[in-house]
């Protein structure tokens, strides 16, 4: 089964990324992100891009679109052990951002067996640059 994440970058201003909600009839996660990381998370996309060229970030990672605001759309896709919580399994994630006014990434992968911490989530896109 085929998990979606879905953040939805508040413009609202929520003081802290919300509890991650879960529908598992769906296989289904949200969670809510506040408005001032929307740059960040764009921002950490790219980064981790060249982290990987350099060869310092775990797993593989690939972007098929760039993130900018003027570019509706990108797909990126990676392998994100830092998500697993230490159990050092690696599976193939596909980011959809969609920009502009939705604001919205959905991630899409296809391990069901994890259950999912939206600080861990928070942490991994905005890592910094001298952790890669």
């Amino acid at each position: 089964m085929i998990l979606i994440l879905s953040a939805i970058l508040s413009a609202c201003g929520a003081s802290s990324i919300k509890q991650l909600k879960q529908d598992r009839s769906l296989g289904h996660h949200s969670f809510v992100v506040p408005f001032e990381y929307q740059k960040a998370y764009r921002v950490s996309f790219i980064m981790m891009r060249d982290c990987y060229e350099a060869n310092r970030f775990t797993g593989g990672f690939s972007i098929k679109g760039v993130i900018f605001p003027d570019i509706k759309e990108a797909e990126i896709t990676a392998s994100l052990p830092d998500l697993l919580g230490g159990f050092g399994y690696y599976f193939m994630t596909t980011i959809t951002a969609i920009d502009g006014r939705n604001s919205r990434i959905t991630v899409h992968h296809a391990h069901a067996a994890h259950t999912y911490v939206a600080d861990d989530l928070r942490r991994w896109l905005l890592r910094d640059e001298e952790q890669c």
